[in-house]
């Protein structure tokens, strides 16, 4: 390495340094979290696909109402990103525009928090 070049801690992965404004979050937790949400989503199949369970009157039959849960998980999916993607693009608007007073406060990067040794 020459002179004056500053290194990564050789303690922190590449893909585990904090990018400013991005959430990082702990893979465990990630991983923990998502087999949540599958074993939650399998028991509501379960639980629909029973018969008898649906109460009395309900206009779907059992396999009705898991292609309806299908269909509105799969239409939710797509709309988060949607929604995700036009908010970013409507803030950066709006922070080049009606914040530009403020010197465009959304490209500017915050100090990344340090811990005090």
């Amino acid at each position: 390495m020459a002179p004056g070049t500053a290194a990564a801690p050789a303690t922190e992965a590449p893909s585990r340094r904090r990018k400013p404004g991005k959430i990082v979050i702990d893979p465990t937790t990630n991983r923990i979290l998502t087999t949540i949400f599958a074993v939650e989503l399998l028991a509501i199949f379960g639980l629909i696909l029973m018969p008898g369970v649906l109460p009395a009157g309900c206009p779907l039959s059992p396999a009705g109402a898991a292609a309806a849960l299908v269909g509105a998980c799969a239409t939710v999916y797509p709309v988060i990103f949607l929604v995700k993607f036009c908010a970013g693009h409507l803030c950066a608007f709006f922070s080049r525009t009606a914040l530009a007073h403020l010197g465009d406060p959304v490209t500017e990067q915050a100090p990344v928090p340090t811990r005090a040794p």
